[in-house]
């Protein structure tokens, strides 16, 4: 049996190193377009202020919390263990409206050590939240005037405090802007 293994230890090595290229190879294909589509240069800033990113300006206007195990919660429909975050955002579309596209993507991150937690807006399925009238939902394309945007997060009850509205665009990347939400 050792002299079989002995012969035989080159394709055994073989395989091994291309196995393990192949999980490498895999793993890559995913990791990079991941860590090419995350914002490494962000410019926060303090709640109340206004922002400005590929030409348009941002600020948060009023935030709202609503717990799940509220009467409010169970009314939107929201899970008994989270917290339903409204943010009322004032745009103005600005130069973003000449190029057609506003920087929009949305996403609350939880900032940490090194680690950061991204939830993205709420679907209409997660939540019966609709947004007053004359408030839009989601930023239309070619709007040139100033308009109130709601973004609607749903996101687990204990990281409701601790999160910041993070605004990006592919076109921007690796730019994006950090707004902080006020208590």
């Amino acid at each position: 049996m050792m002299g079989w293994l002995r012969e035989q230890r080159l394709p055994f090595a073989l395989v091994g190193v291309l196995g393990a290229a192949a999980v490498a190879l895999t793993l890559a294909i995913d990791w990079v377009p991941y860590r090419e589509s995350q914002p490494v240069d962000v410019a926060r800033v303090a709640a109340g202020d206004r922002g400005a990113l590929g030409g348009a300006g941002f600020r948060v206007l009023e935030v709202s919390r609503i717990a799940g195990s509220s009467a409010a919660g169970a009314e939107l429909e929201v899970a008994e263990d989270a917290v339903l975050l409204v943010a009322r955002l004032e745009v103005e579309p600005g130069d973003a409206a000449e190029r057609g596209v506003l920087p929009c993507t949305l996403k609350l991150v939880e900032p940490g050590g090194g680690v950061e937690t991204r939830w993205a807006t709420a679907s209409f399925d997660s939540t019966s939240y609709r947004p007053p009238e004359g408030v839009e939902s989601f930023c239309p394309s070619g709007s040139a005037a100033p308009f109130e945007l709601d973004a609607v997060f749903v996101l687990p009850a204990d990281a409701a405090e601790r999160v910041e509205l993070e605004i990006s665009d592919l076109q921007e990347l690796p730019r994006a802007l950090r707004l902080e939400l006020a208590s």
